[in-house]
């Protein structure tokens, strides 16, 4: 029971990754569709954690922009038609904008010409001075509404240092003819805009951590139950493999008591009756055909000692697995010509090479008695931690179900979690591929 020992101890040294692409098989197309839909969910999740906020942000700018613009507005419907020359001529519009501008979060006032003169302020210290061409003063000249988030370090915020972080919004002023005489800047204050965007990001995390968890719990609990099925259908494929290689040792002791005691024996008393038949009184005729029998059923006693040797060991346990791959190219008449390719310098487990010597002997017998092939290829090579046996030829094989060799062989190879595969077209060649994964070294 060599054999079953080694099979059981190769199967239970496959690893983690070998079961999570058995589970992974396992899932099915279903599955596995369903599995990137839960992964392109989760990355549409948290992609959203990140615009949601950004969007609100962007949305409260512009409620903000909207509200300050009708404050503007209202500052100039109540002042009326305004010079703004010179800040005697502002008194009234002054007041307007105090009224209407000033007060909760909007703790500074400024309203610039274009030359970047400051015509008022509710800081009057600032009123009449010059800074320069400003470039959001500028943009909003230019009719467009500018937001900034200032670091209060240009020369105009020198008496903005005690509200902390402040938004700069800046609002083109238009005159009765349209166009834009002046704009005001106006100071509120970060600290509140923060807090809201602050909650929305922090409440949208959680709604998006909430749901990636059911998503991951989902996935792991389905995980779980794949590997338990794959386990179990392991253990069961382990048991079947025991009773299975019991049941054939003991076939096998049968058959090689059966082909000696009930084949063997009669063979050799009646060979011996043929050679005694050959020395007695007999015409030429019938010497000749006893001659012929007893050649023909040495054939027969040499064939059936072939097979009750095959039937008690190997040629793999015997020869070792590379030169019994090698001896398949030997043929008596030399037809076809079979050529043996071995690059693969790993260890392999010893079911492996008999799977192996076994699928590639399949496959030579079958390209040499129904291909019609006049050359055959073996090839052994490890490929993506795989060993793979190739066996090309150049015969014409019919297509149809698997023979019982083949089916005997796809199942050994599907036992150690391999696989076998056929190629053919019609009269142009069939090649068998025989892949084993490759066990780690110290596993």
């Amino acid at each position: 029971m060599s054999v079953s020992i080694a099979t059981l101890e190769y199967m239970r040294g496959q690893t983690t990754q070998r079961r999570f692409r058995d589970a992974w098989r396992e899932l099915g197309l279903l599955g596995q569709v369903g599995f990137f839909g839960v992964l392109l969910s989760g990355l549409v999740a948290v992609s959203l954690g990140f615009l949601i906020p950004s969007t609100v942000r962007d949305h409260l700018i512009a409620a903000r922009v909207d509200e300050l613009q009708r404050a503007v507005e209202n500052v100039v419907d109540f002042a009326g038609p305004v010079e703004f020359d010179s800040p005697a001529d502002l008194s009234e519009f002054a007041d307007a904008a105090r009224l209407r501008l000033l007060g909760g979060d909007t703790v500074r006032v400024k309203l610039w010409d274009s030359t970047g003169r400051i015509l008022w302020s509710d800081e009057e210290r600032l009123i009449d001075r010059v800074f320069g061409p400003i470039g959001d003063v500028q943009s909003a000249f230019g009719g467009e509404v500018s937001i900034e988030e200032t670091d209060l370090t240009e020369p105009e915020n020198l008496y903005e240092h005690e509200f902390g972080p402040l938004i700069e919004f800046y609002l083109p002023v238009q005159d009765a003819d349209g166009r834009t005489a002046a704009v005001f800047e106006v100071y509120q204050r970060s600290e509140p805009f923060n807090e809201t965007l602050a909650g929305v990001r922090g409440s949208t995390w959680i709604r998006i951590g909430t749901g990636l968890s059911v998503l991951l719990l989902f996935m792991g609990a389905l995980t779980t139950v794949i590997l338990r099925g794959v386990d179990r259908r392991r253990r069961q494929s382990e048991r079947l493999l025991r009773r299975s290689l019991e049941v054939r040792e003991t076939e096998r002791v049968r058959l090689a008591t059966a082909l000696h005691d009930d084949v063997g024996q009669p063979l050799y008393r009646l060979l011996y009756g043929l050679e005694a038949l050959k020395e007695s009184q007999l015409d030429p005729d019938a010497t000749i055909e006893v001659a012929r029998l007893s050649a023909l059923v040495r054939e027969v006693d040499d064939t059936l000692r072939d097979e009750m040797r095959r039937l008690q060991t190997s040629p793999v346990d015997q020869q070792g697995f590379r030169t019994s791959l090698r001896a398949l190219a030997v043929d008596e008449d030399s037809s076809p010509l079979v050529s043996v390719e071995l690059d693969l310098d790993r260890e392999l487990d010893s079911v492996v090479e008999e799977a192996l010597y076994r699928a590639a002997r399949e496959a030579v017998a079958n390209a040499r008695k129904h291909a019609g092939a006049e050359r055959i290829q073996v090839r052994l090579n490890d490929l993506n931690d795989l060993a793979v046996l190739r066996v090309i030829d150049d015969g014409a094989w019919q297509q149809g179900p698997d023979g019982l060799g083949i089916a005997t062989v796809r199942a050994m190879l599907e036992a150690i979690g391999g696989d076998l595969e056929i190629q053919s077209k019609d009269g142009a060649g069939t090649t068998v591929v025989a892949r084993v994964p490759l066990k780690e070294q110290g596993q």
